[in-house]
C-alpha cells in the first residue's frame, strides 16, 4: 500500500491541499459562520456598552453572547454562574442552625468556665 503509485499520488495532492488552508478550525463542532456570528454581535454589544446606551454589565453581555455553561472556571475571574436551588438553599439553611446551636454552646461552656 505505502509503494502503491496511486497512494502516492494522493498523499502529494493532499499535502498541497493542506499547505493552502489558511486558518485552522479550533471552534470545536462550531462552524466558522457561527463563531462568526457571534464576533459580530460581541462587537455591536461593546459599541453599545462603550457608548453609554446598555445597561448591561460586561458579565451579562458575554453570558448573552456566549451563554452560560456548566462547570467550574478555577481562578478565573467571570466564569458561570450556579443557580440556587431549594435543595442548596435547605442545606444553606442547617448549616446556618447548626452554627448558631454551636456558637450557643461555645458560649455557655465560656460562660460556664469563667465561674
Amino acid at each position: 500500500m505505502w509503494s502503491d503509485l496511486e497512494h502516492k499520488k494522493r498523499c502529494q495532492v493532499n499535502k498541497i491541499n493542506w499547505s493552502k488552508v489558511k486558518c485552522n478550525h479550533i471552534m470545536g463542532l462550531k462552524s466558522f459562520v457561527v463563531a462568526r456570528a457571534e464576533i459580530n454581535s460581541m462587537k455591536d454589544l461593546k459599541a453599545l456598552y462603550t457608548s453609554g446606551e446598555s445597561s448591561m454589565t460586561i458579565d451579562e453581555i458575554i453570558d448573552a453572547i456566549l451563554h452560560k455553561k456548566s462547570g467550574y472556571l478555577k481562578g478565573l475571574g467571570h466564569g458561570p454562574k450556579l443557580d440556587t436551588t431549594r435543595a442548596t438553599h435547605r442545606r444553606a439553611t442547617e448549616l446556618e442552625d447548626s452554627l448558631k446551636k454551636l456558637k450557643e454552646e461555645a458560649a455557655t461552656i465560656q460562660h460556664n468556665l469563667q465561674k
